[in-house]
């Protein structure tokens, strides 16, 4: 619905739209729209949409729309004039008690909610989790993810709910309704299992990761309230456990095969910033922002400063990464950006992305294959060279070593072909061996 919050505003972009029966939504909050009907063969116009619950909603017509004429404010409105129009009707006293109960829209930084009163409620379990994460270090762009998506998802549903009064039976009724109905109803209809079955599997699973993580929110949020004393029982969240989803696939780790082929296709600013994620391990936003200042080629070290990541951290150089360096130093000033573009200004996210997707097509390689697979064949390298994961962590400025559990496979690969290596034997071999 959101993406046609631009489209509505402009005239000339909603005489674009194709003439349909129903109505093009935009969400006031939720069970509140104001819609752009366009019937075939009648005037478009104006209505609001209101959500009585049950699957059922009560609509009133507004005003013309000033596709084709000047808005006059009173039988042809614009955008905006019908935003008003549709709240003021939706919130007339007479659809008091009709209508659902609206809340506002949720949006990242903060709760969209400010529990009040002495009893202790959801709203005030968020509240308290949220503040706790701030005071612990978390960035607001790490938290803010998590606050739009209670704003979403747990606040329409058990915010206003006593947090000592909800049982094992209320979070399995969380988990079913966020699995079954769609992101957009929530709050407004109800969980329809038999609707949920219809879906392709993969949507399923979709939406049962979604439902996953979601509770993983929830329930933190109840656990830090039980450890401020406001909940005496932990059992209820802790008996109702996630579903059972499949198992994400490994990432796709490059080959030094893979590498040169990116390499060999791509142009020489794209694979300059390759070369050095690779061979540092550098994030792509390090990488964007590398100054020749951060190298010092007489201690063979790279020193990344605290704005381009959580924490400073300085780094030993490999011999192929001193050679790479030296060669680019030589080419450029030490208080400018050490790959710039062809255009001589820093690459940018989207542009990067881009030209690595347009290389990674002409050489062939998978689509899994992206700037962070490079990253990840450097912790790989690292790890299957016998270096400890608390430098691979420190290496890669990861804030845990538990992170590097997504590489496990590829060592698993690495120790299989060591195997195979130091004792090519097999149990058939050794045992016709012991016979003769």
């Amino acid at each position: 619905m959101a993406q046609f919050a631009k489209i509505l505003a402009s005239p000339e972009r909603r005489r674009q739209l194709v003439a349909r029966k129903h109505h093009y939504p935009y969400k006031l909050a939720a069970g509140r729209f104001l819609g752009y009907l366009k019937p075939l063969g009648y005037t478009p116009r104006w209505v609001a949409v209101g959500y009585t619950g049950k699957n059922r909603y009560i609509q009133a017509v507004l005003g013309k729309t000033d596709d084709r004429g000047r808005a006059d404010g009173k039988s042809v409105l614009t955008f905006s004039e019908a935003q008003h129009a549709a709240h003021a009707w939706l919130n007339h006293p007479d659809r008091h008690g009709v209508l659902i109960e609206a809340h506002p829209i949720q949006h990242k930084g903060q709760l969209c909610i400010c529990p009040v009163g002495a009893e202790y409620t959801v709203g005030h379990a968020l509240r308290d989790y949220f503040a706790w994460k701030r005071e612990s270090g978390s960035s607001e762009r790490s938290i803010g993810p998590s606050v739009a998506t209670a704003n979403a998802y747990i606040v329409p549903l058990l915010a206003n709910r006593p947090a000592v009064e909800l049982r094992s039976k209320d979070f399995r009724r969380f988990l079913t309704t966020i699995s079954t109905v769609p992101k957009t109803l929530i709050g407004i209809c109800e969980p329809d299992k038999s609707e949920f079955e219809r879906l392709v599997p993969e949507v399923q699973q979709t939406r049962k990761k979604r439902a996953n993580s979601v509770y993983a929110i929830l329930r933190s949020a109840m656990q830090r309230a039980w450890q401020l004393g406001k909940i005496y029982d932990d059992r209820p969240w802790r008996m109702v456990k996630p579903f059972m989803t499949n198992p994400a696939e490994p990432p796709f780790i490059p080959s030094p095969e893979h590498v040169s082929a990116l390499l060999h296709a791509s142009e020489p600013a794209l694979r300059n910033l390759i070369q050095v994620c690779y061979l540092t391990g550098c994030a792509l936003r390090e990488a964007l922002q590398f100054e020749a200042g951060w190298v010092s080629l007489s201690d063979g070290m790279l020193s990344i400063p605290e704005r381009q990541t959580n924490r400073p951290r300085t780094l030993p150089l490999s011999s192929q990464a001193i050679e790479f360096l030296s060669t680019a130093l030589a080419l450029t000033d030490t208080s400018e950006l050490l790959f710039p573009s062809c255009k001589g200004r820093g690459f940018t996210h989207p542009r990067a992305y881009y030209r690595f997707a347009v290389v990674r097509e002409k050489a062939g390689l998978p689509r899994g294959f992206t700037f962070r697979s490079l990253r990840d064949a450097h912790a790989v390298a690292l790890l299957s060279a016998g270096l400890s994961v608390a430098y691979v962590a420190r290496q890669t400025g990861l804030a845990n070593t538990t992170v590097l559990n997504r590489y496990a496979h590829s060592i698993d690969d690495f120790i299989d072909q060591d195997l195979r290596t130091h004792f090519p034997f097999t149990f058939e071999t050794d045992l016709q061996g012991a016979d003769t």
